[in-house]
């Protein structure tokens, strides 16, 4: 889950001196923005909050226990990826703006 975390912060790392470069602080709120918002989408999709009871209840009783376990392992690697990416668009759209 660390390497999630540090994955996602890479992410803003690159963005910050790729703003930095470039002397526009807009990038980082675009890109961390889209990275976080399509992570924390994909985590919501692999975590089947987007279906309804009846779903999730099928799904549940027709997978296995080790499936489930992988599924929300990757939902929450990759929330953690779009975590500091979101963070980071919000600080510096309040910071910069």
């Amino acid at each position: 889950m660390y390497r999630s975390l540090l994955v996602g912060l890479m992410f803003v790392v690159i963005f910050s001196i790729w703003a930095i470069l470039v002397n526009n602080s807009f990038i980082i709120v675009q890109n961390s923005g889209i990275v976080g918002i399509i992570c924390i989408l994909l985590s919501a999709i692999f975590s089947n909050a987007l279906n309804s009871g009846d779903r999730i209840r099928a799904n549940h009783s027709s997978e296995t226990k080790e499936d489930r376990q992988t599924r929300v392992r990757w939902s929450l690697k990759i929330a953690l990826v779009g975590l500091p990416n979101v963070v980071a668009a919000i600080v510096a759209y309040t910071w910069f703006r």
